[in-house]
């Protein structure tokens, strides 16, 4: 009996082993992470989960409506997007900007975003650009407080985010405060029990990396609106309120002004979207609205009226600036401001 045990466990451990050393190749031949980094961020092992690099000097491309847009995207030694003729400002105040894509200012170079114009028309302020495109709400805020807390002459920080909205729209009752873009995969394991397996001084098994990686690209292109519930909505709510009120009051002890934006989507592109997407943009909005109007130093940008009938004030039908509607929000800030 225990010399059929000891050949059983041989045999087991040569099969591990074998399964591991096919796992390892395949792998190799299957390089694509679950979640990819772009060209100019890189991961981190903290809750911002990546961040940009930097000194980056890269030209995107994306396809939008079979025809190819390119634009320059530098980053400085800060990890902020800057444009190609960056100088640094010093003796100023402060205005940085967090959030996602929008502010960062995807699909048009430097020249084109909201920062450059606001920059442009405020030279008493030196304007930094700290959004990421893909960030959540959670994750801008992280990146504050463990890149930008200790900046010194901060006057001004703006807010402007579209995650948790659309994770939460999707991902309704089911949806927990960690789902993001960048974490959707989690939650595929989640609800397929799939663990993380660790092994100390060697990490994850190749096996369990491909076998994650299969079911991932099975199960997302299933993956169903589920539907939210009172519980949950209070949650999401509560979400917002925390990460807010975080960043607040740390900016309100050291005397730095809060400015919250909201969604602005094409309003074409809002009516299409089903009730449940609408209302997760609409308490996002709302929130951030009602956080302005309950505590001091802290401005709502409500120009979404004046961005969102009208189209050419977008690149695409989600919610990316054209030259003409970054050049009207950063003139909205300045009439905030002054």
């Amino acid at each position: 009996m225990k010399k059929l045990l000891k050949n059983l466990s041989f045999s087991l451990i040569i099969f591990i082993f074998f399964l591991e050393f096919i796992s390892f190749f395949l792998n190799k031949f299957d390089n694509n992470e679950i979640f990819k980094t772009r060209a100019f961020t890189e991961k981190t092992d903290d809750a911002r989960i990546f961040t940009l690099k930097k000194d980056i000097s890269y030209t995107q491309k994306e396809i939008y409506q079979n025809e190819e847009r390119k634009w320059e995207i530098h980053t400085s030694k800060a990890r902020m997007r800057i444009g190609k003729n960056y100088k640094i400002t010093s003796n100023k105040n402060l205005f940085l900007f967090l959030g996602d894509s929008v502010p960062f200012g995807w699909g048009v170079n430097y020249e084109n975003s909201v920062p450059f114009y606001f920059q442009k028309s405020n030279k008493n302020l030196s304007i930094l650009n700290g959004a990421v495109p893909s960030y959540s709400l959670a994750q801008s805020v992280e990146r504050f407080f463990i890149e930008f807390k200790n900046i010194e002459n901060l006057e001004y920080v703006y807010l402007q985010i579209y995650d948790p909205a659309p994770i939460y729209g999707l991902l309704g009752k089911k949806w927990e405060i960690d789902d993001n873009w960048a974490t959707l995969h989690k939650y595929i394991f989640r609800e397929n029990n799939m663990i993380d397996i660790d092994i100390p001084l060697y990490g994850e098994p190749y096996f369990s990396q491909l076998l994650k990686k299969k079911i991932y690209r099975i199960k997302i292109k299933k993956l169903k609106q589920i539907k939210a519930s009172k519980e949950s909505e209070i949650k999401y709510l509560q979400h917002i309120d925390d990460n807010l009120n975080k960043l607040y009051e740390y900016l309100n002890k050291k005397k730095i002004k809060l400015i919250l934006s909201p969604i602005a989507i094409p309003d074409s592109t809002y009516r299409g979207l089903d009730k449940q997407n609408q209302k997760s943009i609409t308490l996002l909005n709302n929130k951030f609205k009602n956080f302005a109007s309950n505590n001091t130093n802290v401005q709502f940008l409500d120009v979404m009226n004046k961005l969102i009938f009208n189209n050419d004030h977008f690149i695409d039908k989600c919610c990316h600036l054209s030259k003409s509607g970054a050049s009207l929000v950063a003139d909205e800030i300045k009439q905030l401001i002054y």
